[in-house]
């Protein structure tokens, strides 16, 4: 647990009267991460995606406000609650300085030049104006078509390739216009699908500079690649030249309607979530689509609303850390693929791990009202359960689904059920009942069910 880690996160809360879904920039109070060897659920509709575990709430939006549900109550009938509107920072730059965004230990720098100090290569350090679009230009083209390698035979090449030729030699000129070394642009051929003859462009060049550059900002391997941070504070004109370049690369356009619509395909789930806050930047709608055989992300831009929702839930083993947060204020917060809203943790492994444990006690009040899979409780529930000096729960059903799992527990359970306030609701009398059942149309020996509880398939 990393208490008060001095980060922002984007969360969410709900415009009354709208229902618009507005972003907010929140304080994270903790970082919280534990191990996990078991089942995850990957939750799918069109406007994004996220993967939680089974007990994780995501959020939804239902009379104008935000409810909890688990991944299994999600229907097509039920959206995913995603961002409408993302606040800009209204401090966005159009000056960058290369020393305070590559940060290595080969670089160096001047007041105007950044080198390694293996290579004679260099940068201008200071990027603004015509210099800045190049530069994002460049790494537009290079998350999309580009490539980085230090094999024997290939030793720290960067190159970018594309079917194009006048959109390679632009970036050759972007290139030459920062950086002191030349490159250049080659050909080759290769077949298509149709096994015909297909000419092939490439950007090269041979740099330990350039090597790093491109890989401490955009990433190495395909499903490696990112949307560099320092993008999201650019202005957009500059955010503009690199999200049309990337697409240009690794998509393509076509008439939708009355609408111009844009995809982009990836297999980086880093890249995607990137280009889909960087479109909702720019004022774009979108959809994300998973092809389970490829493992690749489709992003759809520009598109309108539509009522086809088309949920999937798939579980997925997982073995390996889980991240959660814990959020001041709305304490919810944001799955960048697609936008989707997550609930706050609820840190119930919090007090296991505090200082001087042996002077505290304390209760696990639990909210058990489904089991796992399994039969009984989540397996990542059950150390802090057992640490526990007294376990509550408001149902029998709570204590004997953990009975299931942890029967050793048991007499350290107590059933507590939720308490009703009498002075609000009480036995009316029988000549009451009569005048209530006949405003209503129940015949008198109809027998009434009264059920005070969500909505949920299960109950």
């Amino acid at each position: 647990i990393i208490d008060n880690p001095g980060i922002e996160t984007l969360s969410a809360e709900v415009e009354k009267f709208t229902g618009i879904i507005l972003g907010r920039w929140s304080k994270v109070n903790k970082i919280i991460r534990h191990k996990l060897q078991g089942k995850i659920c990957r939750v799918r509709q069109k406007y994004g995606e996220t993967e939680v575990t089974n007990n994780h709430s995501l959020m939804v939006v239902e009379n104008q406000e935000f409810i909890e549900v688990k991944p299994n109550d999600i229907s097509n009938e039920r959206t995913l609650s995603n961002i409408d509107i993302i606040p800009q920072n209204l401090d966005l730059i159009d000056k960058i300085d290369i020393t305070k965004i590559i940060l290595d230990s080969n670089i160096i720098f001047d007041d105007l030049w950044v080198f390694h100090k293996e290579g004679k290569t260099k940068i201008k350090r200071y990027l603004t104006g015509e210099d800045l679009k190049s530069f994002c230009r460049l790494l537009g083209a290079f998350v999309s078509e580009g490539s980085i390698d230090r094999s024997k035979y290939n030793k720290d090449r960067t190159r970018i390739v594309n079917t194009k030729e006048n959109w390679v030699r632009l970036l050759l000129g972007d290139f030459q216009s920062i950086f002191t070394i030349k490159g250049g642009v080659g050909k080759y051929e290769r077949k298509d699908s149709k096994y015909k003859l297909k000419p092939i462009w490439v950007f090269n060049t041979r740099s330990k500079l350039v090597y790093i550059i491109f890989e401490k900002l955009c990433g190495k391997g395909a499903f490696n690649k990112r949307v560099p941070n320092f993008i999201f504070n650019l202005k957009r004109e500059y955010q503009i030249e690199f999200f049309k370049t990337a697409i240009e690369g690794d998509g393509f356009y076509f008439d939708r309607k009355i609408r111009r619509t844009f995809e982009y395909t990836t297999i980086s789930l880093k890249l995607v979530s990137g280009m889909n806050v960087l479109g909702r930047q720019l004022g774009y709608k979108n959809s994300i689509y998973f092809h389970k055989i490829r493992k690749a992300y489709r992003i759809r831009f520009n598109e309108g609303e539509t009522s086809i929702i088309n949920t999937h839930i798939d579980e997925e083993y997982y073995d390996g850390y889980v991240y959660d947060l814990q959020v001041e204020g709305t304490h919810n917060f944001v799955d960048a693929c697609g936008m989707v809203v997550l609930h706050n943790t609820w840190n119930f492994r919090y007090v296991p791990n505090i200082n001087n444990r042996k002077f505290v006690q304390w209760i696990a009040y639990t909210a058990i009202d489904g089991e796992a899979h399994s039969g009984g409780i989540p397996e990542s529930w059950k150390s802090t359960l057992k640490d526990a000096d007294k376990i509550v729960t408001y149902t029998n059903y709570g204590k004997n689904a953990i009975g299931k799992s942890m029967p050793e527990e048991l007499p350290k359970i107590e059933v507590i059920p939720h308490g009703v306030d009498i002075n609000n609701f009480y036995p009316v009398s029988d000549s009451e009942r009569l005048v209530l059942r006949k405003k209503y149309g129940i015949a008198e020996d109809y027998i009434i069910y009264l059920l005070v509880a969500r909505n949920q398939f299960r109950k």
